[in-house]
């Protein structure tokens, strides 16, 4: 995100100035110590071409040279989990679009972001341009024969080929809002991102249980990263 690589180029700056001010002081006061703990990390950063746009080799100089917990704190900071709720028409998706509206009244967090994905695997696609998270979490209602619970899968998705990508976004976007469906028009519009389906069976019962259950899930993401 802009705001953590920002963050590394402002540490990898220091160090350089830090470096700058130190051979200007043992130029005019010999005697005086050299910081050496700029050393190691000022010889891995001037290997770097001036404002270098791969964040994971930056993140790998720091940690390399000492600065792991650092590196931490500030992936920490800036982590961001971007929830979508997948609903459709009926009693199944209206379990799904409640348990969305209350998680919408929870405080806000920069760290956990709600949004509404039913509607089609391009919009949905926008909206992790837009937001950039660390993870992607996708949360529906699906009856597959299951014992009634919560499952959770994760998915890295892959695109089809040219010639199957139609025909893998035709159900999405002609309005189906059912999760295989949907992704499989991820996969030709978001490619090569990893996503985790989080979905309620309710067995062969009623689908209101899977409101608390689906709410559930966002309240414990919500404690971890916004408490």
């Amino acid at each position: 995100m802009p705001e953590t690589k920002s963050l590394y180029r402002f540490l990898l700056d220091a160090v350089r100035v830090f470096k700058a001010i130190n051979d200007a002081i043992n130029s005019v006061f010999p005697q005086t110590s050299s910081l050496a703990v700029t050393e190691p990390i000022y010889k891995r950063v001037t290997a770097f071409k001036e404002r270098v746009e791969n964040i994971g080799e930056e993140r790998k100089v720091l940690i390399e040279s000492g600065y792991g917990e650092l590196v931490e704190k500030i992936s920490e900071a800036s982590y961001r989990v971007l929830i979508g709720f997948l609903s459709y028409y009926g009693e199944d998706g209206e379990a799904v679009y409640r348990a969305f509206e209350e998680s919408l009244e929870l405080p806000e967090c920069s760290h956990v972001v709600i949004e509404d994905f039913s509607t089609d695997s391009l919009t949905a696609s926008f909206l992790i341009d837009k937001h950039r998270p660390n993870r992607v979490m996708i949360l529906t209602l699906k009856r597959r024969g299951r014992l009634p619970g919560v499952y959770r899968q994760v998915i890295n998705l892959r695109q089809p080929d040219k010639e199957d990508a139609p025909e893998a976004a035709r159900a999405s976007l002609e309005g189906s809002l059912d999760i295989d469906h949907f992704i499989r028009g991820l996969g030709v519009f978001s490619p090569n991102i990893e996503v985790e389906v989080i979905e309620c069976d309710p067995g062969d019962g009623e689908a209101s249980p899977c409101f608390d259950k689906l709410l559930k899930v966002v309240e414990e993401e919500y404690n971890r990263w916004c408490r």
